[in-house]
């Protein structure tokens, strides 16, 4: 009996300490017709006949005090498939907060979608509290068309 008086209050303490108390996360979801609600719950909806489609991160965040009291922004740096990179920065208007970044319809078929992104919690003063990378990021090497003759005539 005193074991399991033991365990109850060894286990809550455990599940209170394993928590991340503050943190960043990211979350990629595919955006189609499977996105609809009406599609799950087969209700009408216009938009059923012309769907968005693209790509979502949803990201959700949470700072401690000392660090919301600094203006901490979250800055979302994008690789896209066509290789251009874009720089998205979030103002953190609350301690636990979420948002959401949505690539859709013409603007996704255009740069052929989300290859990799990075995600980071950062102060007013430039120190990073928190970062998120997709397995696949890796910063991206720009190399200039003249950079290229260039090269190419050297290598002759």
């Amino acid at each position: 009996m005193k074991t399991y008086r033991a365990l109850f209050f060894i286990l809550p303490l455990c599940a209170l300490f394993g928590c991340k108390q503050y943190y960043l996360s990211v979350c990629q979801e595919w955006v189609d017709v499977n996105y609809l609600a009406s599609t799950a719950i087969s209700t009408p909806d216009p938009r059923q006949e012309n769907p968005p489609v693209g790509q979502m991160l949803i990201l959700d965040w949470r700072v401690p005090k000392e660090i919301f009291d600094q203006n901490p922004v979250v800055i979302l740096d994008l690789i896209l498939w066509d290789y251009t990179t874009r720089e998205i920065r979030i103002p953190i208007r609350h301690r636990m907060d979420f948002a959401a970044y949505r690539l859709l319809n013409e603007e996704y078929h255009k740069s052929e979608g989300i290859l990799t992104y990075k995600a980071r919690i950062e102060t007013q003063d430039g120190t990073i509290f928190k970062e998120w990378r997709h397995q696949l990021w890796v910063n991206l090497i720009k190399i200039s068309d003249a950079q290229v003759m260039e090269t190419g005539n050297n290598a002759t």
